[in-house]
């Protein structure tokens, strides 16, 4: 079980910003992770949101879970509508990866990634 999350905040402009992360050799990606023993969807995508990119936000809803099928492995995978606190840098380092947050309405992510902002999308249209 894994969980992903769409991370929104109010930028500076007044437009809602989405948080995406970018790791070494791969494009911008939601923060997604394992879905620990005893933990339910919305606990796990703060933990993970938390360990990733040491923001802290809270949950505005579970949109869907899906199965899906990585690297010949059935994985269900939920995602997660999350909101941050307005302020903060606009990019910072974390673990390793660059984090950043970019205008909702010009975000896309990466291949893999991609088709989990289409469901963000669809969800909050």
């Amino acid at each position: 079980r894994m969980v992903a999350g769409a991370v929104f905040r109010t930028g500076a402009a007044g437009a809602d910003e989405l948080l995406v992360i970018d790791r070494p050799g791969a494009g911008p990606q939601f923060p997604d992770g394992p879905i620990l023993d005893g933990e339910d969807a919305d606990d796990a995508a703060v933990r993970v949101l938390r360990e990733q990119t040491g923001v802290d936000a809270e949950v505005r809803l579970l949109i869907v879970t899906v199965d899906e099928v990585q690297a010949g492995q059935q994985r269900r995978r939920s995602i997660v509508i999350l909101d941050a606190d307005e302020g903060g840098p606009g990019a910072w380092e974390h673990g390793g990866a660059c984090c950043r947050w970019v205008p909702y309405a010009d975000a896309e992510l990466d291949e893999a990634h991609q088709p989990w902002l289409d469901l963000v999308r669809v969800d909050l249209a």
